[in-house]
């Protein structure tokens, strides 16, 4: 009996099933997003950034601060696919979140920043962009981390959606989907693709009854990002 041949898409063929199928689409890599482990008092955990600049990597506060206060260092690997790491690892403790999140947990502030060392990254970074008005559909890339044993986690690829269809009004601090996310996935970007640039309008934090949110890019957050990039080059 002849056997059964495998399905084997080209990028443009899972893009396509993506958008058309709403399925989940593997072994195509975003090379500036980028695999988090936290270390914290209480353990390790994984998440998900992305860079914005060389030296900068946007994420959710919670995985900048997750319980009380900073975590103590975070591992960042741009691109890591099938445990291949083709940029190298990095690890920071230059961190930011901002000061109610720090100090309340205020939920619809929770975005974190990690500030890379040096770095000569060939890597086209995220945009930011607050005009989200007239979108149909949105793209999302995380990291999928789930727990072994103690600090150990299996390392997947990224999984990519396309096709994301906002399920509120896009006003407010959110915009949410109806879409089901998985542990590991926070802080990554809901985006949008335009002549070969990635823009970002939401950043993951959290998800209830099939629905995902993420809190939205704003102009006060690209300034802070701005100045936070000016401070770097300077």
């Amino acid at each position: 009996m002849a056997k059964a041949k495998k399905n084997i898409y080209s990028p443009l063929q899972l893009r396509f099933l993506s958008e058309t199928k709403g399925l989940e689409i593997t072994g195509v890599t975003i090379d500036a997003v980028c695999k988090l482990v936290g270390h914290a008092e209480h353990g390790s955990y994984g998440g998900t950034g992305f860079l914005i600049h060389p030296r900068v990597v946007l994420t959710a506060g919670h995985i900048v601060a997750p319980i009380s206060g900073y975590a103590s260092s975070i591992d960042i690997v741009p691109g890591l696919y099938q445990n291949i790491a083709p940029f190298g690892k990095a690890s920071s403790s230059n961190l930011w979140a901002p000061s109610n999140f720090l100090k309340n947990g205020t939920r619809n502030i929770d975005v974190g920043v990690i500030i890379l060392p040096q770095s000569d990254i060939k890597i086209a970074p995220f945009s930011l962009s607050s005009a989200n008005r007239n979108i149909d559909n949105y793209s999302f890339c995380g990291y999928v981390a789930d727990r072994v044993t103690g600090d150990e986690f299996e390392t997947r690829e990224q999984v990519i959606r396309h096709g994301l269809s906002l399920n509120n009004s896009g006003t407010g601090s959110f915009l949410q989907f109806k879409s089901t996310m998985r542990g590991g996935q926070s802080g990554g970007p809901y985006f949008v693709e335009r002549e070969n640039e990635r823009f970002c309008y939401a950043i993951h934090v959290s998800q209830q009854q099939g629905v995902s949110y993420g809190i939205k890019v704003n102009d006060k957050l690209i300034d802070k990002i701005g100045a936070i990039i000016d401070s770097l080059d300077n």
